[in-house]
């Protein structure tokens, strides 16, 4: 007699079989067979293959939760904003008869049952579309015929429809459009609206300090030489002319670059700025070629190896890891984008942070890099030095204008030569903070409203603060005693509208079922909603009085 258990191993599943076999009277018995099924998907087996760990359920339901809500509130801004555009008279007839302004006598802006519109294509009898925008289309081709003569409407090089909104979205920085392209542009700007920041920012700031943020334009750069090396002597435009060195072996900032500054100032008890106290932070992207990596092993006991990376500048980088790595040998000859922050004085002298000169921030050197860091920075980085270069500064205060639609459809028109088709959401335009946005926003809902009465008609803009806060009366009144109303409306409270982080601090320490005690003339007392609880709760818990 004997038996025998067969497995068939699988990716997703194992087969099990139990036999019994007698060889004398020849007979084959199953005693059992079955199979075990493994609930994880390719992904979920990589996961456990390369990390050794599975993802709870719990933590699998959190995951599917986050897409959930963020079109969930998207939806709630788009039909906010449905019900906004409509008593503005702004959107085409054939998208609003789609949506349903009144259900069930409340406020709404949903598409109608089975009913999805499209703003910019407009359904004719046969069940096809026809492009809404036509004239806007036209005068974008002849825009584009500047650089490239050969583009036509109907034959020649063709150019997708959708580009005009990027054209509509440029051209309302500066001059008018309709109310109808009005609405398509405001309803694109629910679609990307950019990455707010919401850490909890530091309120430990000096009072006797004020803090800068600013990106400005290099003016000059000069060669020069001194004790400690080769460096190139700065100057940036305004900011009183501050100048900085960079010590390099070779030319790393060109004349016309841009500049990240953070200027920090300190203030006197009169409330004059202390110049000599005055503190700049740099921040750039430069690409850096690695000449040379070394190893070495330290007495640390938290990060044992070491290793030094050689740039072609003459920097150096040391990075401590815990466990050995090959990858710094990889990286020998080849180039990569750093970010790095540099802290100076007020004569343009660096300043040490932690003993270093410069704070270097290292990419991601996989094949399958996905740094987000430094795609955000490149992205803005390119989008402000597109606008100082083409003029999109304010006249007032001389800081660059930070709009993103200028670049983009720069972008589309150098297209246009080579024959490209540049992507623009989640390619050229992947990362970019909301600010960009908001700059843009307000620009474009500025301009427009010289052009356009219902934009300031006050006796709309009640309607629609009532329709949108029927029951919020004290903000609806902070919403009409703001001059620009309809336009803080739109772009904070409509569309750039980001809920507050629900914080739990005030849970901390404070259970409602804990007895506290006080002093009250010599005698210690329970408080009356501690008394309450054990009352109804704990009748049996003995009181202290």
């Amino acid at each position: 007699m004997k038996r025998i258990l067969g497995l068939d191993l699988g990716t997703n599943s194992i087969g099990w079989a139990l036999v019994e076999i007698d060889h004398d009277v020849r007979i084959l018995r199953i005693i059992g067979l079955g199979s075990r099924i493994l609930p994880m998907d390719a992904g979920e087996i990589g996961d456990f293959e390369s990390k050794g760990v599975i993802k709870s359920a719990t933590a699998q339901r959190t995951g599917f939760r986050g897409p959930r809500k963020l079109n969930e509130r998207f939806i709630l801004r788009r039909d906010r904003l449905h019900l906004v555009l409509n008593l503005l008279q702004a959107l085409p007839k054939h998208y609003s008869i789609h949506l349903d302004f009144e259900r069930d006598g409340k406020r709404s802006g949903q598409f109608k049952e089975n009913k999805e519109p499209k703003i910019a294509y407009q359904s004719t009898e046969n069940d096809h579309f026809h492009f809404y925008y036509e004239d806007a289309f036209n005068e974008m081709i002849k825009d584009l015929q500047k650089v490239n003569p050969n583009i036509k409407n109907e034959k020649g090089y063709r150019v997708p429809k959708d580009w005009t909104l990027y054209y509509l979205r440029q051209k309302a920085l500066k001059e008018k459009i309709s109310l109808e392209e009005f609405a398509w542009v405001l309803l694109s700007y629910n679609q990307k609206r950019g990455y707010e920041k919401l850490e909890v920012e530091s309120k430990n700031e000096k009072e006797n300090e004020i803090e800068e943020h600013l990106e400005l334009e290099v003016e000059k750069v000069k060669a020069k030489q001194d004790q400690k090396g080769k460096y190139y002597e700065i100057q940036l435009m305004g900011v009183d002319e501050f100048s900085y060195k960079e010590y390099s072996n070779k030319q790393l900032t060109e004349v016309g670059d841009i500049k990240e500054l953070v200027k920090v100032s300190n203030i006197d008890s009169e409330g004059n700025v202390d110049k000599k106290k005055t503190k700049y932070t740099i921040t750039d992207i430069y690409s850096l070629e690695v000449v040379d990596t070394l190893y070495e092993k330290t007495d640390n006991k938290n990060t044992p190896h070491q290793y030094t990376i050689k740039f072609n500048s003459g920097w150096e980088n040391v990075v401590s890891k815990k466990k050995y790595t090959s990858q710094y040998q990889k990286i020998e000859g080849h180039s990569f984008d750093y970010i790095i922050r540099t802290d100076f004085d007020t004569n343009g002298n660096i300043k040490q942070q932690q003993g270093k000169d410069r704070a270097i921030r290292e990419p991601d050197y996989s094949d399958t890099s996905n740094d987000w860091t430094l795609l955000k920075k490149k992205t803005e980085k390119e989008a402000i030095q597109f606008n100082v270069t083409n003029g999109y500064v304010d006249a007032k205060t001389d800081s660059v204008k930070k709009f993103v639609s200028p670049k983009i459809y720069d972008v589309l028109k150098n297209d246009t030569k080579t024959g490209k088709r540049t992507k623009i959401i989640g390619g050229m335009f992947q990362v970019v903070e909301r600010q960009f946005y908001r700059e843009e926003l307000n620009q474009i809902v500025k301009i427009q409203r010289k052009y356009h009465s219902n934009l300031e008609d006050r006796k709309v803009f009640e309607d629609c603060v009532k329709l949108l806060y029927p029951n919020n009366k004290s903000h609806a009144k902070n919403l009409l005693r703001n001059k620009n109303a309809i336009q803080n409306l739109l772009v904070e409270d409509v569309l750039l509208y980001q809920r507050d982080l629900k914080s739990k601090k005030s849970e901390i320490s404070d259970c409602k079922y804990e007895v506290r005690h006080w002093e009250k003339t010599g005698k210690k007392i329970v408080d009356k909603i501690t008394e309450e609880i054990i009352d109804e709760i704990i009748p049996h818990y003995h009181k202290v009085v």
